[in-house]
């Protein structure tokens, strides 16, 4: 019979998928400044062009949304509307 080998470095446990999602596994102390760095290196037109897309994608989003809500509420009516006879 093989005998399991057991790693030398236990590893920590793997985050459940809502905790992969919601949580960092170390905080960055160099994002901040970073950020503050590229916007400060940007001009005008390239501020401009980075909030226009940020609206178009938000605008984008909450479009979706509505949409398939509409196509919910579609259905729902198909589905489980009472026939008049």
């Amino acid at each position: 019979m093989a005998k399991e080998k057991k790693p030398n470095n236990p590893q920590p446990p793997k985050p459940s998928l809502l905790q992969a999602l919601m949580s960092r596994a170390e905080w960055d102390k160099d994002y901040k400044g970073d950020l503050q760095e590229q916007w400060k290196s940007m001009n005008n037109g390239e501020r401009a062009r980075f909030i226009a897309g940020a609206v178009f994608a938000l605008t984008l989003f909450i479009a979706a949304l509505v949409g398939v809500y509409f196509v919910i509420n579609f259905l729902r009516q198909l589905i489980f509307v009472s026939p008049t006879p």
